[in-house]
């Protein structure tokens, strides 16, 4: 076998340990991956030389060992390392970085490598793809790093980047990912250096004070992340050039002023606005109307006022069942002489509010349709023409004092799994159109002033024994100095609904008695109805 010069083994279930007696005759080898085999564990002395020089090596999801591999020193060559989820428990060797020569990849992502990234002034990192996230890596981030092409230190311990930003080695950086670090101070003003950056994500930090007027200057950026800081201020309009930009995400912050209507005018390829948490004021400009590609629209928990805008039917995409994509994926190359075949992608990610809980979504995230206009003051009604977006998935305006009646249509929106509509001043019927929805799971209409009769969609006697032994309900009520217990169904408008709130509204329901005389039963405690527990 010493001819062999390609190993792949990855995607198994081996198990056991790899001494050097297996690489001790590979002495052509030059492309070895063990990726992906978790019981397969590294066993070699500290003096060990690899017999070969290798330019691609795969060992992610391998037992590397508590400490960093002392025989990479003497590789050369090497293209393509990575490291990831490999146990990893060590400093960075102050040789790590003369392993890399322009444009190669290292991943060492998922361990728990602490220290700093070192200085390497002298080391060219030009073009290279760095992807360190989820370590114990701290200190300042070093400048030497401004020219990578791809760099990806999230969920780390890192305090400082100034000098790295304002670094004049910026050249084709296209990927630039520091979220979830222990950075803080003002966001520096030196974005001009970043013209090709696609996408920028300081999120989970604790930066303060304004978004400085030159991010404007990120002219190709796709995706920016600005999440969970402490930033003031109104968003600057320098924005308005960043025309390529699909998502933002400036929630948990304490922004304010007005929504801009230029968001709606400038930056027509938004896919996910997320706003929410923070201190906007005024009204939702219609002009946000105009983004045919929106999918999420997020501008909860702030205070904003006046009506719903009635154009909301125009967001196209919302108004369209399904998606054909299941993540929201974003390519580029890293030169304009490398061919389509060499370029890089990220999956966007979001965080947010879903169904009461705090998710995050990325492998789906492309189906996910949502609008929550959620605790703020907005008034009116809700407009009809919300009913014509039949591709939402989620549906929150709760917390507002919208009034009036819920559409008559609202029926039509059969994608919804959630519908919000709680705490609110809505009176009149629940619409029978609800039963339509039939992927409905999750509804709350509690804390209004609903009235008049629950509706309810036919369904077989077995189907109703099915649900009656299985998730009934019973709600005590005083009428006529009677006690009356009336059993609610989680086939309530024919849904099959895991949770479903009901409570201080006033309805109406009829039943026949054991003499064949209809009796009216007012109930006012309808209330967290979970499908697998009773109540009595």
């Amino acid at each position: 076998m010493s001819g062999l010069g390609f190993i792949n083994l990855s995607m198994n279930r081996l198990e056991g340990e790899i001494s050097e007696t297996h690489f001790s005759k590979l002495f052509n080898l030059d492309e070895l991956d063990l990726s992906y085999n978790p019981l397969l564990e590294f066993n070699v002395t500290s003096d060990w030389v690899f017999p070969s020089q290798l330019y691609y090596l795969s060992l992610r999801s391998c037992m590397v060992g508590l400490d960093f591999p002392k025989w990479l020193r003497t590789q050369k060559d090497l293209s393509y390392l990575d490291m990831s989820d490999g146990d990893i428990s060590d400093v960075l060797p102050s040789w790590f970085w003369g392993l890399l020569g322009d444009r190669s990849t290292i991943d060492l992502s998922n361990n728990q490598i602490r220290g700093t990234l070192g200085s390497s002034e002298a080391v060219s990192v030009n073009g290279v793809e760095v992807r360190f996230s989820s370590n114990q890596l701290e200190g300042p981030v070093p400048p030497f790093l401004s020219n990578v092409k791809y760099l990806d230190l999230s969920d780390n311990k890192f305090l400082e980047m100034t000098s790295f930003l304002c670094s004049s080695n910026v050249k084709i950086s296209r990927f630039l990912d520091l979220s979830s670090n222990h950075i803080s101070r003002e966001l520096p003003d030196c974005w001009r250096h970043w013209v090709n950056l696609d996408l920028l994500d300081l999120s989970n930090n604790s930066f303060s004070g304004k978004i400085p007027p030159n991010i404007g200057c990120l002219l190709r950026i796709k995706t920016l992340k600005l999440r969970r800081n402490r930033l003031v201020g109104e968003l600057p309009s320098s924005l308005k050039s960043c025309t390529s930009l699909n998502v933002i995400d400036l929630g948990d912050n304490k922004l304010s002023s007005s929504v801009p209507e230029w968001l709606g005018v400038c930056l027509p390829n938004l896919v996910i606005l997320m706003l929410q948490f923070n201190q906007f004021s005024g009204s939702l400009p219609s002009q946000l109307c105009h983004l045919a590609y929106l999918q999420i629209l997020d501008v909860s928990v702030n205070e904003i006022s006046g009506t719903i805008p009635k154009c909301l039917n125009n967001l196209t995409s919302s108004a369209q069942e399904g998606n054909s994509n299941l993540t929201i994926r974003h390519s580029f190359n890293t030169s304009e002489a490398e061919p389509p075949m060499s370029s890089l992608y990220y999956e966007d990610d979001a965080t947010f509010m879903w169904k009461g809980t705090l998710c995050s979504y990325k492998s789906t995230l492309g189906l996910v349709k949502r609008i929550d206009l959620s605790s703020n003051r907005l008034t009116g009604e809700i407009p009809s023409e919300i009913t014509h977006l039949v591709g939402l998935v989620s549906l929150n305006l709760s917390r507002n004092n919208l009034s009036g009646k819920i559409p008559l249509e609202i029926g039509k929106l059969k994608s919804l799994d959630s519908l919000d509509l709680s705490r609110n001043k809505i009176g009149g019927r629940i619409p029978t159109s609800l039963a339509r929805i039939d992927r409905l799971t999750y509804m709350n209409l509690s804390y209004n002033n609903l009235s008049g009769e629950i509706p309810t969609a036919p369904a077989s006697s077995e189907t109703r024994a099915s649900f009656q032994l299985s998730t009934s309900h019973t709600c005590a009520v005083q009428s006529s100095a009677q006690v009356f217990k009336y059993t609610v169904f989680s086939t309530l408008l024919g849904l099959h609904l895991e949770v479903f709130f009901l409570e201080f509204n006033c309805f109406s329901s009829r039943r026949i008695d054991r003499h064949g005389i209809y009796t009216q039963i007012v109930c006012f405690c309808y209330k967290y109805f979970p499908s697998t527990a009773f109540y009595n």
